[in-house]
C-alpha cells in the first residue's frame, strides 16, 4: 500500500514537472519570437528613418552647390547612410543570432529534461518489472516448496525395540538382547537412495542415566549401506542385531542393562534433489528383578 501511494506521488510530481517545463518552454519561445519581431520592426523603422534623413540631408546640405560639388555631396551622404544601414542590419542580425542561441539553449534544456523524464519512467518500468519477476519467482518457490512438502517422502520410525531373549542360543543357552529399528515411508511418493549407519554404545557408569560415566562402543556399523527404495506406506528394518547380554559391562557390574542405540538414515525424495536425513537416538535400560527393557529418546531426534 505504501509503495502504491509512493508510486502515485512520483507520477503526480513528474507530471507537474513536465507541465511546468512545457509552460516555461512555450513562454520562452513566445518571448524570443516577440523580441525577434520587435528587433525586425526597429530595423525597418531605422531603414525608413535613414531614407528620410538622407533626403533631408541632401536637400539641406547640397542644394547651393554647383553640379560637380552637388554630385560629390550626394555621394558622401548616400555612402554615410549606407554605412549606417549596414551597421543597423549587423546589429539586427547579431540580436537575431543571440535570440537564436537563447532559443537553442532552451531547446537543449527542454530536450535534456524530457530525456531525463523518459529515462526515469524507463527506470521505473524496469524496476517494476524486476519487482514483478522477483515476486513471481518467490511465489513459484513457495508453490514449489508447498508441492514438495505435500508430495515428498517422509521417513519415520515405525518401531524401535530391545528385547531380552533368555537362553536363545541353543548351543550355550546364552541370553541375548535383540535390537530392532524399523522405519516407514509416511509420505506420498517413494524415498530413493536410502543409506544408513548405526551404533550401539554402553554407558559404563552407575546406571542412573544415559550420560553418566564413559561410553563404550559395543557395536558400530559406520558403512553407508545402500538399502532399497521405499514406496509410500512401506516399511524397512534398518537395525536387527543380537548381542550377548553379558557383553555389556553394566550387566556384569550392576546386573542391569544401560546402553544407547543411534541410527542415521539418509534418503532422497523423488520430488527433490536435496538429501534428507532421519537421525534418531534412544536410551535402553533395564530394571533390577525385571526382564523388561525400557526405551526412551536420548538427545535430539532430527528429521529433515
Amino acid at each position: 500500500m505504501f509503495f502504491s501511494h509512493r508510486g502515485r506521488f512520483h507520477t503526480i510530481v513528474t507530471a507537474a514537472f513536465a507541465i511546468i517545463l512545457v509552460v516555461l518552454v512555450l513562454k520562452a519561445t513566445w518571448d524570443i519570437a516577440a523580441l525577434n519581431a520587435e528587433y525586425s520592426r526597429e530595423a525597418e523603422q531605422a531603414t525608413k528613418e535613414y531614407a528620410d534623413r538622407t533626403q533631408e540631408s541632401i536637400a539641406s546640405t547640397c542644394r547651393d552647390r554647383d553640379v560637380p560639388a552637388f554630385a560629390k555631396c550626394i555621394e558622401e551622404i548616400v555612402k554615410a547612410t549606407e554605412e549606417a544601414k549596414t551597421a543597423e542590419r549587423d546589429l539586427s542580425a547579431q540580436r537575431s543570432m543571440a535570440l537564436w542561441a537563447l532559443g537553442m539553449l532552451w531547446a537543449t534544456v527542454a530536450s535534456i529534461a524530457v530525456t531525463g523524464i523518459g529515462i526515469y519512467f524507463v527506470w521505473r518500468t524496469l524496476d517494476a518489472n524486476t519487482d514483478a519477476v522477483a515476486q513471481a519467482k518467490a511465489a513459484n518457490d513457495i508453490a514449489k516448496q508447498a508441492t514438495e512438502a505435500q508430495l515428498r517422502a517422509y521417513l519415520i520410525v515405525k518401531e524401535v525395540s530391545a528385547e531380552l531373549i533368555e537362553g536363545s542360543d541353543q548351543a550355550d543357552q546364552i541370553d541375548l538382547v535383540q535390537f530392532t529399528l524399523v522405519i516407514k515411508n509416511g509420505g506420498a511418493t517413494p524415498a530413493i537412495k536410502i543409506a544408513h549407519d548405526f551404533s550401539i554404545t554402553e554407558n559404563r557408569g552407575d546406571n542412573r542415566g544415559p550420560r553418566i560415566g564413559n561410553r563404550a562402543v559395543i557395536m558400530m556399523d559406520a558403512t553407508r549401506h545402500r538399502l532399497q527404495d521405499l514406496a509410500p506406506g512401506d516399511e524397512l528394518t534398518v537395525v536387527s542385531q543380537r548381542i550377548p547380554y553379558l557383553f555389556f559391562e553394566s550387566v556384569l557390574q550392576h546386573g542391569v542393562l544401560n546402553c544407547g542405540l543411534a541410527c542415521r538414515v539418509s534418503y532422497r525424495p523423488v520430488v527433490s534433489a536435496e538429501e534428507k536425513v532421519l537421525d534418531v537416538r534412544y536410551w535402553i535400560r533395564g530394571e533390577e528383578d525385571d526382564t523388561q527393557l525400557r526405551i526412551s529418546r536420548s538427545g535430539p531426534n532430527e528429521s529433515s
